[in-house]
């Protein structure tokens, strides 16, 4: 067995930072539980396989049927060994360390451990690794095509994809949430399926990125100026009969704003190729838009995940409004500069290990 506060020299600080970076705000986990995350599952490896000769540099996630035992104090060690000299504070107690054990076995979290007393003060620990926690394999995919979606082929798989980004802001049970994701994938698809595109992969046809896009009608352009939580739809309690914002009738020459509803690639499967082929799709669909609507001017947004927002400011999009008690904001851009913009230049500039 291996001393918990050397954690780092057995699974190096750079190996552990690639996976929280991508497992950050899935699952609902914050950058800090996410590190903690990381280095539990690190230590669940480690006492399985046993210390190695060399630092290890990936993770297994067929933990499931390997049970080992944790005490709370057991666990400060391995969360907070490194704290006090990197931040200069206080590291936190063995108290706090269990309650972020509970958190991990949460049903908000997915159930991502399960354990039970164990021998008194220990705990014994089962670690639950959702597949999208591995670290993506840029060349699993092979080659994606843009598509029209199709809610007899793409229900499914959007829906699973859509379900951890609208988690992030819900209140509502996980089986409220796909069901609103269902329902309103249906209605948009009648409403104005033109908007509506998919990243397919040529192997087996299934969507890997999704978005959907809509002219807003002016009776709703007043929501763009108001809280964004008002306008949420698909992460409410119930999905309300009348969508907050709607699109634009054909006769409504005076549309002005665009909005971008949706705009998602599969977790995991993040790479410069995926999402040049989504934003390329983007910058067709706006343009058949324009066509539609002549007078269309703006393009508007709502982002509440870190990372689309850090790409979004990327691009171009800037914050018109701002909850200060909660991470949803306003995203806006001319149509023209997001039409005008050189694809392959701005995602030099992007980290796709985040």
């Amino acid at each position: 067995m291996f001393n918990l506060e050397d954690l780092h020299l057995l699974f190096p600080p750079e190996c552990q930072q690639r996976y929280v970076r991508h497992i950050t705000c899935q699952r609902d986990l914050s950058p800090i539980q996410a590190e903690y995350f990381v280095k539990l599952w690190a230590y669940a490896c480690l006492c399985r396989n046993g210390a190695p000769y060399e630092p290890i540099q990936t993770l297994d996630n067929n933990l499931y049927d390997f049970p080992f035992p944790l005490s709370h104090e057991d666990a400060r060690k391995l969360f907070y060994s490194d704290k006090k000299t990197q931040h200069k504070k206080k590291p936190g107690t063995s108290r706090a360390a269990g309650l972020m054990l509970k958190n991990f076995a949460s049903d908000e979290k997915g159930n991502l451990i399960r354990y039970q007393l164990f021998k008194g003060t220990k705990t014994e620990i089962r670690l639950n690794i959702p597949i999208e926690f591995n670290l993506p394999d840029n060349n699993s995919v092979g080659r994606v095509y843009p598509d029209e979606f199709s809610c007899r082929k793409d229900l499914l798989p959007v829906r699973l994809f859509l379900k951890e980004l609208y988690s992030i802001n819900t209140q509502i049970s996980e089986r409220e949430l796909e069901s609103n994701i269902t329902r309103g994938l249906r209605n948009w698809s009648k409403r104005y399926p033109k908007g509506m595109r998919v990243i397919r992969k040529a192997s087996d046809q299934e969507a890997i990125g999704f978005m959907t896009i809509m002219p807003v009608s002016p009776k709703s352009e007043d929501n763009f100026f108001a809280n964004p939580h008002e306008s949420l739809h698909l992460s409410q309690f119930s999905l309300r009969d009348e969508d907050p914002i709607q699109i634009a009738a054909e006769d409504e020459l005076d549309c002005y704003m665009a909005y971008i509803r949706s705009w998602q690639i599969q977790p995991g499967l993040w790479t410069y190729d995926h999402v040049l082929a989504l934003l390329e799709e983007t910058k067709k669909t706006l343009q058949a838009i324009h066509a539609d609507y002549p007078e269309l001017s703006e393009v508007y947004s709502m982002t509440i995940h870190p990372r689309l927002e850090a790409f979004a400011r990327l691009l171009g999009f800037r914050t018109t409004s701002l909850v200060s008690n909660a991470p949803l904001r306003w995203l806006c851009i001319h149509l023209d500069a997001f039409l005008a913009l050189d694809f392959k230049l701005v995602l030099e500039n992007f980290s796709f290990d985040q």
